[in-house]
């Protein structure tokens, strides 16, 4: 009876979670047929979640992307330990092109067999707009800009730098490409390390930055902290073989009396 109870009372925990986050939570088996959708599904499909249920995921979207999606399934399920973050478009119910991004495990079962994928989807499309109003791609200039624009509003905050440890050596060992995916792996670890109104900038080669507004040197630490880890845990697997990632960085606070330099 206990056991039953506490079943009960972490169920309906569940789903006062799900049915109340603007955040998309969606269950898919391996043949990517959707088993569980949160109420906030409706956000880009306009349908109640009863009304998807049993349908393959990968005819419920529309966009430039929905193509991927099947490819990116087949991943997560190949690559179980994982955590696996991907950003994709997808066009809403209102036909309003929409920038979505996942966080994503396999689910297993007691014999330690993927049974399907459960995911958490949110719209980034503010944060998207925002990088690209800057420059298009948020890069030196583009972290000049917002840091200038944050000095002159009075507002303080804090500004990390962030640095792949030893990334020439994965250039050199596993080949230009798979340089070029760990810094997407990284760029994607980092946007959804950040709230939305922050900003994550590439200086240049594997060098980083991220204007974090509105912040104490405390909480910016922690965010920060939060990143090094996530990019520790998370790795990444190329010929079957694990490259091991880590990165150093450092956070300094700024307040309006400093220039952006």
């Amino acid at each position: 009876a206990n056991l039953f109870r506490k079943l009960r009372e972490s169920e309906a925990r569940y789903r006062v979670l799900t049915e109340h986050s603007t955040d998309i939570v969606i269950n898919v088996d391996r043949q990517a047929i959707l088993r569980f959708a949160s109420a906030s599904i409706r956000q880009i499909s306009g349908s109640a979640p009863d009304q998807l249920i049993g349908r393959q995921v990968t005819t419920m979207l529309r966009g430039p992307d929905a193509g991927r999606v099947r490819g990116i399934l087949d991943q997560i399920i190949a690559e179980p330990d994982q955590p696996h973050i991907h950003e994709f478009r997808a066009i809403s119910r209102n036909g309003d092109m929409r920038w979505l991004e996942t966080h994503s495990h396999a689910v297993m079962d007691d014999a330690g067999q993927v049974t399907g994928v459960v995911s958490a989807i949110r719209d980034v499309s503010k944060r998207k707009a925002h990088e690209e109003r800057l420059t298009g791609l948020a890069n030196r200039r583009g972290l000049d800009a917002e840091l200038t624009a944050r000095l002159a509003s009075g507002v303080g905050g804090c500004l990390a730098l962030f640095d792949l440890d030893h990334f020439k050596r994965v250039n050199d060992t596993f080949g230009h490409a798979t340089g070029d995916e760990v810094l997407r792996r990284f760029a994607a670890l980092a946007r959804a390390s950040v709230r939305d109104q922050d900003l994550v900038a590439r200086l240049g080669g594997e060098e980083f930055a991220v204007v974090l507004p509105d912040i104490s040197m405390n909480q910016a630490t922690f965010v920060c902290d939060r990143l090094r880890r996530a990019i520790g845990d998370a790795g990444m697997r190329v010929n079957d073989q694990l490259i091991a990632l880590t990165v150093s960085g450092g956070v300094a606070s700024f307040g309006r009396d400093q220039t952006a330099e």
